[in-house]
This record gives C-alpha cells, structure tokens and sequence, in this order.
C-alpha cells in the first residue's frame, strides 16, 4: 500500500486547550513523497519492520494502530508489518500517521465489516491528530484528495474535493535531523502560550467555501452552515481562507505570498538553519516558502515543473556558497545541520529529486 505523505500551507495555533492539545486550523496538502506499507495476518502477535526508523518497534506508530485493531478480531490473530520510508522521520509531513492510517486501512479490509468503522475512528483521534485526516483520504468519492482543512487538534477534518483543482507543484527541502512535534508545541507554549483557549461554539463563520464537507475517517459527511443555511467554513483565521482562494484558482504567487506556520518562530529559534533554508528557497526564486508542521522539513511553491527545475538549480548553488562561509549552528544538534535532499512533487508522483549532503 502506497501511502503518501502531507505539507501543511497554513498552519494557525489558536491557543492551549485544556486537555494540553493544542487549537489549531490548518490547510494540508497530500504530496507524492510516500512511504510503502504491507499488512498481512499471521496467528499470533504484532511484528513491525521500518528500517531506517530509531528506536524499538514498539514505539512506532503503526506498531500501537495494530495493537489498537487486535481487540476487534477474532482471537487468536496478528498483524505482520513491514514499511519502506520515503517520507522523511521527524520532518513534519505526517509519516508515522500515514504509516498508522495504512494500518487501519488493511484491518478494515481484513475486518470486512463497514460497522466496525466509527472504532477505527476513535482509534484514529486515539492514536494521533493526523491519523484521522490520512483516514479519510482513503474513503472520498474519488479517492484523490486535493487539500484537507483541519480544525479543533487537527483531527476535525474536511476533504476539498480535487476535482475542481489546478494542480500543486513544490520543492521539498529535507534535512538531516528531525524535529520533535512535542518540543515544537512546547517552545510555542513558552513564547504565546497565554493566548486564551477559545471553545469551538465560540468561532465565528465566514463564508463561501462550497467545495467543503465535514467527514469522518469513516466516511459519513455532511456540510456545516450558518444560521441563515449557507455553506461555510467556520475558520477563525483569515489567512486559511486566502490559501483556499489560491488553491481554487490556482494562483501559484497568491499561494506563495499566503502559505504560513504559526510554529516556525518557535522552531525556528531552536533551529535557525532551517531559518536559512526558507530564505534560501526564496533567494531561489520559489514564490513562497514554509515550514511544514512542526519541521524540519521547508516547502517552496513553483508555477509548473519548469519552474521547479530551476528553483532547485539555483537553491544548490546558494546553498553550496553559504555552507562554505558557515551557517548558525543550534545547540540541540551535535552533527552539522545540512539539507539532505531537494524533492519537487506534485499532489500524487515525485517529479524530481537532488541530493545535497
């Protein structure tokens, strides 16, 4: 199975929840760099192999998504799971969600049984605030998602249909060390953590996006609508709606001049190379640049494949330059922080890819 990962172009916090999760609204983008996951059943157990990945198998995500589905099979049964990473660890574009969803995804097609859906989903907010939204992808009429709009932890998820979509072209910028979700949220917490929870009947409504349904992982839709009936998005922030007029349009500047992410001052500040590389993708010429979720990986925006080509020529060369004059070192990192790799991607295929370091 074949399970890609995500971008976020917009990612707003809008305070600490009591719970300790954290209010967010975000625009997220399913990307071509995908990692490879089988399952199948065996009598007893759950065995997880992800090279490449740090740390006991116990601790991976899907290793907790199979023990999580056991319960729901006939004893005795066991899951046998084996992943291939192509979506970079700790870079902030979901993988280890991806890889958990996957694993829901076979125990649903091993279970057989639509009405064992809603204990996937809750298995699915259970185990993590994106593992809902790579759910979901897999049950939309066409199966292709454009873009998801997330709200409350991320876990309130709306599909954007693609039909109706121009599409996306990106340089991912992959670095060689990773950033960990939690000391992301806990930084930000130091910084504007005193910003006043906002309860979800609190938001207001703006309207106009038509393309928007509210679904679960499950697959049940319906749409959310005003007082007066009208369809609406019912963010908070007014720069997702612009991401959303951008990527209706297909207005590559406007994306580039609206993409944004509340964590990166935060991150930034513990890790200031990854300051370097959006500025160097701009220097480039990328229309934009961002951080996606909480890093390390940084995002560009480019017009078509062409332009994407070229961006990547010329980040290369500016990179290779100031490496030689030396860039801010963070303190968290004991190696030399470096890019890895440059990867230009649509929604679907990897188009490209460089080495770096």
């Amino acid at each position: 199975m074949r399970v890609r990962g995500k971008v976020n172009l917009g990612l707003g916090i809008l305070a600490k929840r009591p719970d300790g999760y954290h209010e967010v609204e975000s625009v997220a983008v399913p990307v071509g760099l995908a990692d490879e996951v089988a399952v199948r059943p065996v009598p007893y157990g759950i065995e997880v192999r992800c090279p490449g990945v740090p740390g006991p198998p116990e601790g991976n995500l899907a290793f907790k998504a199979g023990r999580a589905v056991l319960p729901l099979f006939p004893a005795p049964f066991g899951l046998d799971i084996s992943i291939s990473k192509g979506i970079p660890v700790g870079g902030g574009m979901g993988g280890a969600s991806a890889d958990a969803a996957a694993v829901l995804k076979a125990a649903r097609v091993l279970l057989g049984e639509p009405a064992r859906r809603e204990a996937l989903d809750e298995i699915a907010r259970f185990l993590g605030a994106d593992v809902p939204m790579f759910l979901v992808e897999d049950v939309t009429a066409d199966g292709r998602v454009s873009a998801f709009l997330l709200r409350g932890r991320g876990d309130e998820v709306r599909p954007l249909r693609s039909r109706d979509l121009p599409e996306l072209y990106l340089v991912l910028v992959l670095m060689n060390f990773p950033v960990s979700t939690a000391w992301a949220y806990a930084r930000w917490d130091e910084m504007f953590g005193g910003r006043p929870y906002c309860h979800p009947e609190q938001r207001g409504t703006s309207a106009g996006l038509d393309e928007t349904e509210t679904r679960s992982a499950s697959g049940y839709s319906g749409t959310s609508e005003d007082p007066k009936g009208r369809r609406t998005t019912g963010f908070m922030d007014p720069r997702i709606q612009r991401i959303i007029d951008a990527l209706k349009t297909g207005d590559a500047r406007l994306l580039g001049s609206s993409v944004f992410n509340d964590l990166e001052e935060p991150v930034f500040a513990g890790f200031p190379v990854i300051r370097e590389v959006k500025h160097a993708l701009c220097r480039a010429g990328a229309l934009g640049a961002v951080m996606t979720g909480s890093g390390s990986t940084v995002i560009g925006i480019v017009a078509d494949p062409l332009h994407g080509l070229e961006v990547c020529r010329e980040f290369r060369r500016i990179w290779a330059e100031e490496s030689c004059c030396g860039l801010e070192k963070s303190s968290l990192l004991t190696g030399r922080p470096s890019v890895k790799e440059l990867v230009l991607v649509d929604r679907s295929r990897v188009l490209g890819r460089c080495k770096i370091s």
